[in-house]
């Protein structure tokens, strides 16, 4: 009977530990580890999103303020809550806040967190330019 257990323990265990690779993001990008079962902590090289709208914009639409800079945090508990905002509406207030009405060249940074996917945490810092329209 406790070789039956510990069969059936090691693997469920090993099931999980190769499964765990399809947990989270699946793309790090450079310089990146990928998600491992225990722990992860790291920064997450965001991936190119080539579903936008390309605008070819004139310098005479627009003015360039400055710089703009937002950042906020989500988390997930048991995969049951999950809280916080990390979008790029913070990075938006923020430039209306500043006088800008639009960000543009908009980059960010990712620290993601995982233990055992019972808590995950990513945080996330924007980065852009804000403008007003002309």
């Amino acid at each position: 009977m406790r070789s039956k257990f510990l069969v059936t323990a090691t693997t469920l265990a090993a099931a999980a530990m190769i499964t765990g690779c399809a947990w989270g993001p699946s793309s790090y990008g450079p310089g990146s580890t990928h998600q491992a079962f225990i722990y992860t902590d790291n920064m997450i090289y965001p991936a190119s999103n080539t579903s936008g709208t390309t605008y070819n914009l004139d310098t005479d639409d627009f003015e360039i303020k400055g710089s703009v800079m937002a950042s906020g945090e989500a988390t997930n508990i048991l995969g049951i809550i999950a809280s916080g905002d990390n979008g790029y509406e913070l990075l938006l207030d923020e430039a209306r806040a500043q006088g800008c009405d639009d960000v543009i060249n908009v980059r960010m940074d990712v620290k993601h967190t995982n233990i055992l996917t019972f808590y995950v945490k990513n945080e996330t810092t924007l980065m852009g330019q804000g403008i007003k329209w002309k």
